[in-house]
């Protein structure tokens, strides 16, 4: 019981600090536009559909962003619901290797991943249906922040 209440208060803990805080938008918004609300202090350059993300298969679209020279990718998936969200980033938290992990959060309804891999700063996240894939050479702490911010707006 007392193992309980310690493990119950670590995961509020957890799940409400603010630096592996996991933010989605609404369920209602389309992957499309989860990229273009991200677009108001990053520039927009390009939208794709993509099959896969280090050959995981990945139903997904990619925006490309620019901001004071530096190039970012948001790749976001929406999957049919939690768990077959949570499978993907499972596997690509996987494929991103556990000793290059800087930071995990890794919890029943949402969890968060960063490393850096191949001269590339990489933050996956998901929740919900949600999977996000935010990677920059450098940066990309910041527009993740950016991305959360955006989407706290609309929760």
């Amino acid at each position: 019981m007392k193992e309980s209440l310690i493990f119950l208060t670590l995961m509020i803990f957890l799940s409400s600090c603010s630096m592996l805080r996991v933010s989605v938008p609404p369920e209602s918004m389309s992957k499309e536009s989860a990229i273009k609300v991200v677009a108001n202090d990053y520039e927009l350059v390009d939208i794709f559909k993509e099959s896969d993300y280090l050959e995981v298969p990945f139903d997904g679209i990619v925006g490309v962003f620019r901001k004071e020279g530096d190039t970012f990718f948001l790749h976001v998936y929406k999957g049919e619901d939690s768990k077959s969200a949570r499978n993907v980033w499972k596997e690509v938290a996987d494929k991103l290797g556990m000793f290059w992990w800087r930071t995990i959060l890794e919890l029943p309804w949402s969890g968060r991943v960063s490393t850096k891999k191949g001269g590339k700063e990489i933050v996956c996240w998901w929740r919900n249906r949600w999977v996000f894939i935010a990677e920059g050479v450098e940066g990309t702490d910041e527009f993740v922040d950016h991305i959360m911010n955006t989407y706290n707006f609309y929760r």
